[in-house]
């Protein structure tokens, strides 16, 4: 028989700043308390009528790791049938890591009052500002985004330290860009990913898995426990269009069907939207571009820094980007763009080693289309990047090998700084852990 997960006992509690959405998560032999904080302003929009924001949080860890789900709260019909009718049986069917698993729960149909607010996120990067952009200045009031929701899932596996400074940095910084779009910003933090974190693993077919690629979900929970002030929440697509989408890509990332899990996760009173999926990342580039406040805010960067390293993969992908669409100069205040046009061969390097993927595609493609050239040395230089990555990953958990890269501070000579927090809190570097609990 099948191990079960219990959600019981939800409950809003308070501390003197902040209010709380807390439950109890039974698992085996331990009880663990489960709880989403907000500031204590929004403390009448806290939702502990459903156990929504529970069940979205925690379901791809039930689906991985095989347990039923047990809820004692009533949960929103729409969602319990669209999870148990197609969301759950799909990802089943179609990818060998996750388990067609049971949800018993009562279904409640009856509507919840909310304040009518549209909600995104606003990492900085290319597909949020899109996400904001469009929603602004688009025709249709009601859509109009309201709200900035910052949490701290993507911090889950730094060390403590870099988690706080992570989050001290960047949460001001977005609460500032915010203000300047004249929205209002919310800060969410949650236990889910320190007490519910997905050990990574390669899957039978090969497929890598990580909890960051799990993030979809758990985003979107934190939206379901604030129902009461929301109405519509966008979710930043990753940047493919649909028919570029893979399901089953490695590493693993639930944002390549965002498409499809924002309807099956939309309720009576809250509508999920996969914002951007209709544009490539080139064509969202292309459009946010000529925003002064992106030119004074863009951060898409790998790295967990306030600035743009502007050496990683990602700014390198960016800044080729936006020099493909002859927009680079404008960019100066966050990307060093003289160093992009000085190391011009080895940077296209970088995006030759992975051309086939759409995003590189497209930039190959723009710079052809705008006259510039690909240098004949980039290509033999891009081999060596793909060796490097392959190298990489290979030992990626080894952990002498690890401790020789940093000693050598060979992570300092690539990126400018130190990663050796980044993966501090990762269950995979834990001996005798095996991630599930």
């Amino acid at each position: 028989m099948r191990e079960k997960i219990k959600i019981k006992n939800e409950r809003i509690e308070f501390d003197e700043k902040f209010v709380y959405l807390c439950a109890d998560i039974e698992l085996s032999d331990r009880t663990t308390k489960m709880w989403y904080r907000f500031p204590k302003e929004y403390e009448a929009y806290v939702c502990v009528e459903r156990a929504d924001a529970f069940l979205t949080g925690l379901l791809y860890y039930a689906m991985i790791y095989d347990y039923d789900l047990v809820i004692e709260n009533p949960v929103s019909e729409r969602l319990l049938f669209q999870l148990s009718t197609y969301y759950i049986p799909t990802l089943a069917g179609t990818t060998d890591f996750f388990h067609e698993i049971n949800i018993d729960a009562v279904a409640d149909v009856r509507r919840i009052s909310n304040e009518g607010a549209v909600g995104t996120a606003l990492s900085c990067g290319v597909d949020s500002f899109y996400t904001i952009l469009k929603s602004l200045e688009g025709n249709y009031k009601n859509y109009k985004v309201t709200h900035v929701l910052f949490t701290d899932i993507p911090a889950t596996i730094f060390s403590d330290q870099l988690r706080v400074n992570w989050l001290n940095d960047n949460c001001k910084k977005t609460e500032k860009i915010a203000k300047e779009l004249n929205l209002k910003f919310i800060l969410c933090e949650t236990n889910l990913n320190r007490e519910f974190k997905i050990k990574p693993f390669y899957s039978s077919s090969k497929i890598y898995v990580a909890n960051e690629g799990l993030a979809s979900l758990q985003y979107c929970s934190s939206v379901f426990a604030l129902q009461k002030l929301f109405h519509i929440y966008y979710l930043g697509s990753a940047g493919y269009k649909l028919n570029e989408a893979k399901i089953n890509a490695s590493p693993y990332d639930v944002l390549w069907h965002d498409f499809f899990s924002m309807p099956n996760i939309s309720t009576e009173n809250l509508i999920f939207y996969s914002s951007g999926v209709e544009a490539s990342r080139i064509e969202k580039i292309n459009y946010i571009a000529d925003f002064s406040i992106v030119q004074k805010h863009l951060f898409a960067c790998a790295m967990p820094l306030a600035q743009n390293c502007g050496r990683c993969e990602k700014c390198t992908r960016t800044m080729a980007e936006l020099y493909a669409l002859k927009k680079l100069d404008k960019f100066e205040k966050v990307y060093p763009v003289n160093e992009f046009k000085k190391q011009y061969t080895k940077r296209i390097a970088v995006i030759l080693s992975h051309r086939k993927k759409p995003f590189n595609r497209d930039i190959l493609k723009a710079l052809i289309d705008n006259g510039y050239r690909i240098p004949f040395l980039s290509y033999p230089l891009s081999l060596g990047v793909q060796f490097e990555g392959w190298l990489r990953e290979k030992l990626r958990d080894n952990m002498m090998l690890r401790n020789i890269y940093f000693k050598l501070k060979l992570d300092v000579k690539k990126y400018g700084m130190s990663t050796k927090q980044l993966r501090e809190n990762d269950l995979s570097l834990k001996r005798g852990k095996d991630g599930k609990k």
